[in-house]
This record gives C-alpha cells, structure tokens and sequence, in this order.
C-alpha cells in the first residue's frame, strides 16, 4: 500500500508534467502563428496545421493541472479515513 507522501508526490509530479505539457501546447501554437501569418510560404503553412491540432492538444494539461490537488487532497483523505476506497477505485486506475 502507498503512503501519503507517496500520494503527495505523484500528484505534485502529475501536477508539474502537465504545466511542461501545457507550455509546449503554447509554443506549438506560437510557432504555428508565426508559420502561417509571417513565413508564407507553402511549406510553412503546411508545417503550421498539424502544429495547432498538436498545440491545441496540449492545452489538454490545463484541465490536468486544474484537477491535480483535487485528486490528491481526495486520495490522501480516502488513505486516512476510507482505505478501501482508495484500494477499489484509486489503484485500478
């Protein structure tokens, strides 16, 4: 069974791999602006589609870092007052 710094620290590090994932989201979305509205080339506006899809995407970590101390404040206190919920729906997952 985890502990409940063990719980703290992965969602601490879920929590930190999603704001690296959000900022590469934004840059993917940056240099695919910069690709189709100042370097007009057809390669460059080719280049810049699947970087939005991709940036956009990424913007996905957001909604990671939003519910991130939701989770872990909901498993710490599930491992003190409710273990077998944790045992049932936390670790399948």
């Amino acid at each position: 069974m985890f502990s409940k710094t063990d719980i703290e620290k992965y969602f601490i590090a879920e929590k930190q791999e999603s704001i690296l994932f959000l900022l590469i989201g934004i840059a993917a979305v940056a240099v695919s602006l910069i690709f189709f509205f100042a370097l007009k080339t057809g390669f460059y506006k080719g280049a810049a589609i699947p970087l939005v899809v991709v940036g956009l995407l990424g913007i996905v970590g957001y909604s990671v870092y939003k519910r991130s101390d939701g989770n872990r404040i909901r498993n710490v206190y599930a491992h003190d007052m409710n273990p077998s919920e944790l045992k049932q729906k936390e670790l399948p997952r």
